[in-house]
């Protein structure tokens, strides 16, 4: 059921500099893994342990909440089309943990659950195609259209554990394995959005654009979280130090899709800015900072255009 929770004007938004400004922020609560939707009407975003998923329309600063399931804000991806949010919810038993793949419409708020919730490790779902999506567990993967069909069509590729999917003639007839991916985690694997790239990163081993046609790997940097710019000629990233234990500092870098130019878009040692994606435009990104809690955007023109 969709709920209102507040309204926030972003013209009036609390502004950092000429080029940072604060768009969410919640008392008490860590807002983080913010994502435009790819026609710049909403922004998705979850809170403490990715427990929620809302989105913030960008023209009124009204938020909505569409669920308040656990992991629903981890992995969770928007359609080409902007209408739909698909993800993973979770819920918890005395002794298992069961998940179900479901599909949120935030202009209706809105759900469409499409599979039973279940044990697992269940993988984290993606678009198999305008109207069908890749789930399933380490034993089966399967797609599914919106009608809670079974469907062999799949028109992108995916990544599952240390496999990437590659399909041909709308099947996928082979799995891509070599030395760079086996038996490797691929982590926040997301495509362009014409689909001719791909961008991930290694459990342990860096970010890596691939060029589907060629089947070719750039590495990138050692870093984590990237996101495409919409038009997929760049990168955003973040670099983080740790202690073992907690994260101790992050900056927001954006790279062009070679590796080869890199620059920090932030530079403030006291803050920890992370989850950054790109605006439709390009011309900003916005980021969570884990010491406030809150939502930011910061102006990237002139960097790497």
């Amino acid at each position: 059921m969709q709920k209102l929770l507040f309204f926030i004007v972003l013209l009036f938004a609390f502004q950092l500099s000429a080029q940072t400004e604060r768009l969410v922020q919640i008392p008490e609560t860590h807002l983080f893994n913010a994502r435009y939707s790819p026609d710049g009407r909403y922004i998705a975003f979850t809170k403490d342990n990715y427990r929620g998923l809302y989105v913030l329309e960008t023209s009124t600063g009204r938020i909505t909440e569409l669920t308040d399931h656990a992991s629903a804000g981890f992995g969770y991806s928007w359609s080409a089309d902007s209408r739909m949010i698909l993800t993973k919810c979770s819920r918890f038993t005395e002794t298992t943990r069961e998940d179900a793949v479901i599909v949120f419409y935030p202009e209706s708020g809105t759900a469409l659950q499409l599979t039973d919730f279940s044990y697992g490790p269940h993988i984290i779902p993606s678009w198999a195609g305008e109207n069908s999506v890749v789930t399933g567990t380490a034993k089966e993967i399967s797609t599914i259209n919106l009608n809670r069909e079974k469907t062999a069509e799949i028109a992108h590729p995916y990544a599952y554990f240390d496999k990437i999917a590659v399909p041909s003639a709308g099947k996928v007839n082979s799995l891509l394995t070599n030395s760079l991916t086996a038996e490797k985690s691929i982590l926040n694997f997301s495509l362009s959005s014409d689909k001719s790239k791909a961008v991930f990163e290694l459990l342990g081993g860096g970010i890596y654009v691939w060029d589907i046609k060629k089947n070719t790997f750039n590495y990138i940097d050692l870093g984590n979280r990237p996101a495409f710019s919409q038009d997929g000629s760049r990168i955003a990233y973040m670099k983080t130090t740790d202690d073992g234990h907690m994260m101790l500092t992050s900056e927001i870098w954006v790279s062009d899709i070679t590796g080869a130019a890199k620059i920090m878009v932030t530079d403030t040692p006291s803050r920890i800015e992370t989850d950054p994606s790109f605006a439709p435009d390009g011309l900003s990104i916005i980021y969570s900072e884990l010491n406030s809690g809150a939502i930011y955007s910061t102006v990237t023109e002139g960097g790497l255009r």
